[in-house]
């Protein structure tokens, strides 16, 4: 569910209340995980428009068609019967199944999964690579924006991904540590890989300008 607006989102929660189907909530920053969903809406506008697009260049000055409302769920269907490459059969058959195994969109260019040496324990202190525009809460990277949280946090949990393949995973803890807190920041719910942790050794010891220099 990527749509913003209040009244659609909540139909769109009781509609799958209704069914017991499980809402997943995604971090707003957490671009990884909305990636199906932009490929899928993708792919259909690619379908979807080029046909649009035919039948609009018949039309008058000012005409617009609007065919693409009768034929989205015939594009739909076929998406959804045609074989993928990652997973090997179509997502209707995979919808059936309670387990599907998936292959990774890309080599990876070194280990990953159980080959992965843990690199960061429970407890470990670090800061965070932000995201464009995430310290200001939008999508804008600015010429003064940091690249590392201002927030100090400690490592919650360490996961080991198996289906599909992926890095080790490491969740940070709800709420930063209490010298930190008051900072500029928010507390992110995504995962982070190795890469994008910076440890900071002794958190309770960094050091800020004196207050006559503020």
């Amino acid at each position: 569910m990527t749509d913003g607006d209040a009244s659609f989102r909540g139909a769109f929660s009781r509609g799958m209340q209704q069914y017991n189907v499980t809402i997943r909530v995604v971090d707003l920053y957490s671009f990884e995980s909305l990636a199906f969903i932009k490929a899928l809406k993708k792919r259909i506008a690619i379908l979807i428009y080029k046909v649009q697009y035919a039948i609009e260049g018949r039309l008058a000055e000012g005409e617009r068609s609007r065919l693409w409302n009768k034929i989205l769920k015939k594009y739909i269907d076929f998406m959804n019967n045609s074989k993928t490459r990652l997973i090997g059969m179509s997502h209707a058959r995979a919808m059936t199944l309670e387990e599907v195994e998936s292959k990774p969109s890309k080599k990876p260019k070194r280990a990953i999964r159980k080959d992965e040496k843990i690199k960061l324990q429970k407890g470990t202190a670090v800061r965070y690579l932000l995201k464009a525009g995430e310290l200001e809460g939008d999508h804008r990277r600015r010429a003064t924006d940091p690249y590392w949280s201002l927030r100090v946090f400690k490592i919650k949990r360490v996961i080991i991904g198996k289906n599909p393949p992926q890095p080790v995973l490491y969740y940070l803890e709800d709420k930063p540590i209490e010298s930190t807190a008051h900072l500029i920041g928010r507390n992110p719910k995504r995962p982070f890989k190795y890469e994008e942790l910076q440890v900071i050794e002794e958190p309770d010891k960094i050091e800020y300008p004196p207050d006559e220099s503020i």
